[in-house]
């Protein structure tokens, strides 16, 4: 008699738990967002078809539930139904399936669902009704009142995107968060990456705030010695870029993959940064900048950074989002398609990979596949820039062994960086790439200089050649350094006054192919290069103190 009396004052109690009373002193603002919620799941559930849970995810669940747990009033534990055989499964399948439906709120590929996307706190929510929005939002707000944390209002907004293609009017629809009107904006920020209203807008917003973010790094490492004149060693200056400001200027644009023009911006503002860092001048040839940093143009590195979100991808297992949905577009889409799991794709090909459907089937292990393809877009980028150093003049001494490993140029990496080296370097760096003004580029620059013969001898015309081994009125300046780079030269087996010009110049301009062939040591190499480029900058003193006067 006593256990059925508490029964009923148990059921009592819970009856009037779950009535609502208007006299109670309850959270309305909550009862009235669940009653939103209760009136869109209806209107959902009678606009779809809505399938029922099937009889194997229902056994599963069954058989997942935690055990150990205490009885309930009547002394039954889940035990009791998981070793109660097949029947009971099918006595709780009958009931469960009486009161289970499942709804498929939000946005849909296909059959995949993508309603959200979230890191930390940092969540996104997507769809196409404003029903299931409202509902989406209403479901983040329930979590957050049951984990007791309160979502911000003011960075909780609403992004209205209007597809073109399907013809969509604009959306004037207002959605609540709680008691408080969600603002509708024109762009936020999700995961760092701006989102607009339109794709196009999308890529322009993204990459200029990237470009403004590299440039304020950039602009922190100043004090440190991060610019070309009286600078840091261009070799630690590299290094500088590719840690903290190169992965600025490219964050999230392998998800962007921009186009032609968006990328014609973030490439000129790294060669512009580049050319700086090496001081030299902006019309140097393009090429130069990604042979002596050994960095690539930024498509390149977009490529690599996407076909390792691929490889990502990949790796996932078969249930998951992401890869039933790069599954789905490949299958569907045709080659002219926008998706990005098609232009990754055109990736692959472009570098004579597998298909992309090859390696959703045999995923390659990351640490492999990210040697593979740096070394396979090195080796395509680096052939590509290759062939076009013939059509540059002056570049004929320049080596590009080191563009394809994706390394700095050998030049830079001898041990030669005390502050005198550090400054005389650039002269050196501009004779290299043909950038330097000698009298017979002047003519070709300006219409008023017709004689391309040398201002110091009036000789023969100015050249690299003439300019360093040749012009009498610099010959005791490089008579006295180049006596004691032949006599280090001839102690290294090498007869220096044997040697053509064009082989001179190599020696004195870049030493590394012969420092290579002839296995110097290093030591050797750095004693020559000091002496190479005290040669170069004596010269190039000794040239504008007459010319300028």
């Amino acid at each position: 008699m006593e256990s059925e009396n508490i029964i009923t004052g148990f059921e009592e109690h819970f009856r009037s738990l779950a009535t609502f009373n208007n006299q109670t002193d309850i959270d309305s603002a909550y009862h009235n967002q669940v009653e939103d919620d209760i009136q869109s799941i209806n209107r959902l559930v009678q606009r779809n078809n809505i399938s029922n849970v099937t009889h194997i995810e229902i056994t599963n669940a069954i058989r997942s539930i935690n055990r150990g747990k205490s009885a309930d009033f009547q002394g039954i534990t889940i035990e009791h139904i998981t070793h109660a055989g097949s029947e009971m499964e099918t006595t709780l399948v009958t009931l469960l399936l009486n009161m289970y439906e499942t709804t498929d709120a939000g946005y849909r590929i296909g059959n995949i669902s993508v309603n959200s996307t979230a890191c930390a706190d940092d969540v996104a929510l997507i769809s196409e009704e404003p029903d299931q929005t409202q509902l989406l939002i209403n479901m983040a707000c329930d979590y957050a009142y049951m984990e007791g944390y309160q979502l911000q209002p003011t960075k909780s907004v609403v992004l209205h995107i209007t597809n073109k293609k399907r013809k969509q009017g604009p959306v004037s629809t207002s959605f609540t968060m709680g008691q408080h009107e969600m603002p509708s904006v024109r762009s936020a920020t999700h995961l760092g990456i701006i989102r607009t209203t339109s794709l196009k807008e999308n890529m322009t917003a993204n990459v200029e705030e990237n470009i403004k973010k590299a440039r304020r790094s950039a602009y922190s490492l100043l004090g440190g010695g991060f610019h070309g004149y009286n600078g840091l060693d261009v070799e630690t200056m590299v290094h500088l870029y590719k840690i903290y400001v190169s992965p600025v200027l490219l964050y999230g644009l392998e998800l962007i993959l921009p186009t032609t023009s968006s990328l014609a911006l973030i490439e000129n503002f790294q060669k512009k940064l580049l050319k700086q860092i090496l001081s030299l001048p902006t019309c140097v040839a393009d090429i130069t900048i990604n042979i002596l940093t050994g960095i690539l143009p930024i498509e390149a590195q977009i490529h690599i950074r996407a076909l390792g979100l691929f490889n990502n991808i990949c790796n996932q297992h078969e249930e998951s989002m992401e890869k039933s949905l790069a599954r789905r577009q490949l299958t569907v889409k045709n080659n002219q398609s926008s998706s990005w799991f098609v232009a990754v794709k055109h990736m692959l090909r472009k570098y004579n990979l597998q298909e992309a459907t090859w390696y959703l089937d045999n995923p390659v292990k990351k640490s492999l596949w990210t040697s593979n393809i740096k070394r396979t877009v090195h080796n395509h980028w680096s052939k590509s820039i290759v062939q076009l150093l013939p059509l540059y003049k002056g570049l004929d001494h320049l080596t590009t062994g080191n563009l394809e490993k994706g390394k700095i140029h050998p030049l830079f990496r001898i041990n030669c960086h005390s502050a005198i080296d550090t400054t005389r370097l650039p002269v050196k760096l501009k004779l290299l790439t043909g950038s330097y003004i000698l009298q017979s580029k002047r003519i070709k620059m300006y219409k008023d200089e017709t004689d391309p013969k040398c201002l110091l001898c009036s000789k023969d015309d100015e050249t690299v050649t003439h300019f360093i081994l040749q012009c009498v009125q610099l010959q005791n300046i490089r008579n006295k350094i180049l006596l004691e780079t032949v006599d280090v030269l001839n102690s290294l087996g090498i007869q220096f006054n044997e040697l053509l010009d064009s082989e001179k110049l190599q020696i004195i301009l870049d030493i590394t192919p012969v420092a290579t062939s002839r296995k110097l040591s290093p030591a050797s190499v750095a004693k020559v290069e000091r002496l190479t480029r005290r040669l170069i900058y004596q010269l190039h003193i000794a040239r504008y103190k007459i010319v300028c006067g």
